[in-house]
């Protein structure tokens, strides 16, 4: 997921892997829009995970975490879902909206990095990102360190 990729550019932690915790407080903290940072962790894990949406933990519908539908502009809806009467309303997501709030925080985050001066948080997010655009596979011979 590109935003799990952004947390870990901008969290200044150590660890390689991404928290839950580091992809909703990258959330919180660039995207705006009808949904929390818990919602568009459940989109992340139905689409990353290939499930179909409804198949919340009840930890999650203890908490009252909404479920999270995708639809296109021709109002198609991602995936589908039965509701149990307890389960709370899902949330249904128009995905030109999720993109444009992505794009708009891509920004916002990469406007913020540029404008801190030395900081370790900017030497970090640059190393690892030229580190995970060396394994991205283009048939391009890879050079650097």
């Amino acid at each position: 997921s590109a935003i799990d990729q952004l947390a870990w550019l901008s969290s200044g932690a150590k660890e390689v892997r991404v928290s839950p915790d580091d992809f909703k407080a990258w959330v919180a903290a660039y995207m705006t829009g009808a949904w929390t940072p818990a919602d568009i962790y459940v989109g992340r894990c139905a689409a990353l995970h290939q499930r179909m949406s409804g198949q919340l933990t009840q930890g999650q519908l203890a908490q009252g975490q909404r479920d999270v539908m995708f639809s296109t502009p021709a109002g198609h809806v991602a995936t589908v879902r039965v509701r149990r009467g307890s389960d709370p309303e899902p949330l249904v997501v128009e995905f030109r909206d999720f993109m444009e709030a992505f794009v708009k925080a891509g920004r916002a985050f990469n406007l913020e990095l540029e404008l801190e001066k030395n900081s370790e948080r900017k030497r970090l997010a640059h190393h690892r990102a030229a580190a995970w655009l060396r394994l991205m596979p283009t048939g391009e011979p890879v050079y650097g360190p």
